[in-house]
């Protein structure tokens, strides 16, 4: 009996790790231009919802349906108050839904060693559950209270709580960057505000399911047990608020630096249209392309997110023009919020041309990007 149910245990984790990849292999597709596979996702997660469940019942023999039922509708309601504050702040809009999906995956790429940290961290823990599971359940009879409250630990509470530092620390870099736009971070502070309610149902899970084994094991009740259930509340303030508070404030830093050297560049501009036509007049106004030129690039080079981006679409990070007549649509979009500074054509050899003319090839008002 034992056997068999270790055998389906394993089996169940082999496919709950199957579907995680081909969630994040859809996500891909869809990153890509693919079609949305919605039923199939859809029907993915059902499946991954149910299955640890199912895995704890194996080892337990408990199955609370009605718990679970509330912690699948906590689950539902926690992404229907994602997308109704999307709706009313407008990133569940089509285009920045791509953008958002494009902008931590490029991060993510590019800071490789962050993310290895992580998928470590996670496969030691999920090895740690697994095996000392395995190993509470053939070393005490089935439904014993000491397997209970030690299979649901390390099945529900030891990933739950061992993954916060490894999500805030991969997550803190992309929410608090310079060059992440406000559709990514009111999208990642809604995806943490909403997800509090089934964090704290997932926690409340294994606590009650054994809360009557708890004094059995340890000879009395644990104090202040139920506290654990404050977690979720306090990981939103310091692993969503602050670093959400923290990325708006260094991403209207750089952009009234941005507007602050576009006012100066004008006004001197300004100061050019006054000269009397001629090669003097031609002269100033070359240096005046190569500056904003310049100073473009600059913001290029220091915009890591869009550098990857580009060197992405190229091949070759030493061409930039490239990089941007491909950005078309979505790409544009996201290379534009990655980096507030979409890469300008080389006019450093063209001809002076009339000021009438190069009017319609000044920097826009838009303070957040150059147009030319």
């Amino acid at each position: 009996m034992k056997f068999a149910c270790s055998v389906a245990y394993l089996v169940l984790t082999v496919l709950e790790i199957y579907l995680g990849s081909k969630t994040q292999q859809f996500r891909m597709e869809e990153l890509g231009g693919g079609r949305h596979k919605g039923l199939a996702a859809s029907s993915i997660w059902v499946v991954t919802f149910i299955t640890p469940f199912i895995r704890f019942w194996l080892l337990t023999r408990i199955f609370p349906l009605p718990l679970i039922a509330l912690l699948m509708v906590a689950s539902l309601a926690a992404n229907g108050i994602h997308s109704a504050i999307g709706s009313v702040v407008g990133f569940s809009l089509e285009e920045k839904k791509e953008k958002i999906a494009a902008l931590p995956f490029i991060w993510g790429v590019q800071h490789g060693m962050r993310g290895c940290a992580m998928v470590v961290g996670a496969t030691l823990l999920a090895m740690t559950a697994m095996v000392g599971s395995l190993w509470e359940f053939w070393t005490h009879p089935i439904g014993d209270p000491h397997a209970k409250v030690w299979i649901a630990t390390l099945q529900f509470l030891l990933p739950q709580i061992g993954m916060i530092p490894f999500s805030i620390s991969l997550l803190w870099p992309v929410v608090t960057s310079e060059f992440m736009d406000d559709d990514l971070r009111n999208s990642y502070l809604a995806a943490s505000f909403s997800a509090i309610l089934s964090q704290t149902l997932f926690l409340f899970f294994p606590v009650w399911v054994v809360r009557n084994e708890i004094p059995l094991v340890f000879g009395h009740s644990i104090p202040h047990l139920w506290m654990i259930l404050t977690l979720p509340l306090i990981v939103f303030m310091l692993g969503g608020l602050l670093p959400f508070f923290i990325g708006i404030y260094r991403y209207r830093s750089q952009s009234r630096i941005m507007l602050k050297w576009q006012e100066t560049w004008l006004q001197g501009l300004n100061e050019l249209v006054q000269l009397p036509s001629g090669r003097a007049r031609e002269s100033v106004l070359a240096d005046k392309l190569q500056q904003l030129d310049g100073e473009v690039r600059r913001g290029f080079s220091r915009n890591p997110v869009l550098e990857f981006y580009t060197s992405l679409l190229t091949k070759d990070d030493s061409n930039p023009e490239k990089a941007s007549a491909l950005l078309t649509g979505g790409e544009f979009d996201a290379a534009r919020s990655a980096g507030e500074r979409v890469v300008t054509p080389d006019i450093r050899h063209e001809t002076a041309i009339p000021i009438a003319q190069q009017g319609q090839r000044l920097p826009s008002r838009n303070h957040r990007k150059f147009t030319l």
